[in-house]
């Protein structure tokens, strides 16, 4: 069902996952206090299943990284299906829904505006304009390709947990890595806006990338194959 502008204001805007969840009377526990970023296995979130979400309107990025469940993601005029390997990516204020009949391993990415301004690139939007696109990002990935985003989110997890006071600073770079990985995948053909070089960062982690990669990636490829 596709609703008007007018009715989409209707639906309550949820600032964060946190106030989100509280909505819809799931954990909090493992949120931290400034959730402006948070990641989660959502196999923690939903003990319960089958779940449904029903519609609603959040005011902040998600990224769904699906390795081994099954479900599905819905707008107010797309259907998807959550199914191994299938990554989703939606953002702020677009009407969604989900429903999680399975759940073995998948991760979620929420991310607010300021947090992506503050510590990834204060011109986030112009490097990386397919966080602005229209459209609902989606793609089921092959096991090599679904890795490299593994290896990633994976990363942040552990630095989400960790108590290194500079714990923001090593999630936006390592989400530069990510955001790069997923311009690759979903939108290489976007335009570029045209400058006259490359900036700095995004350079750098091209390289950081490369090398972060190399000696990694062929241990998680094992661990997938583990999946039955």
């Amino acid at each position: 069902m596709k609703f008007t502008s007018t009715q989409k204001k209707e639906f309550k805007l949820f600032h964060d996952i946190k106030e989100l969840y509280e909505h819809l009377n799931l954990p909090t526990s493992d949120i931290h206090e400034e959730s402006d970023f948070v990641i989660q296995d959502l196999k923690d979130v939903h003990s319960k299943l089958p779940y449904s979400s029903g519609l609603f309107r959040p005011d902040f990025f998600s990224f769904v990284f699906v390795k081994d469940s099954f479900g599905s993601f819905k707008t107010d005029t797309l259907s998807l299906a959550a199914i191994p390997g299938s990554v989703y990516f939606a953002k702020p204020r677009q009407l969604r829904s989900y429903i999680w009949t399975k759940i073995n391993h998948a991760s979620l990415i929420t991310v607010n505006e300021k947090f992506l301004k503050d510590n990834v690139d204060k011109n986030i939007f112009r490097e990386f304009p397919f966080l602005l696109t229209e459209t609902v990002g989606y793609k089921v990935l092959d096991q090599k390709d679904y890795v490299d985003f593994e290896i990633l989110y994976e990363q942040i997890h552990k630095e989400y947990r960790s108590e290194n006071p500079y714990r923001k600073r090593v999630i936006g770079r390592l989400f530069i890595v990510l955001l790069l990985r997923l311009k690759d995948h979903f939108w290489k053909d976007l335009p570029e806006l045209k400058t006259n070089q490359e900036p700095k960062i995004v350079s750098l982690f091209k390289k950081a990338y490369q090398m972060f990669f190399k000696n990694k990636k062929h241990r998680i490829i094992e661990r997938f194959e583990e999946i039955p």
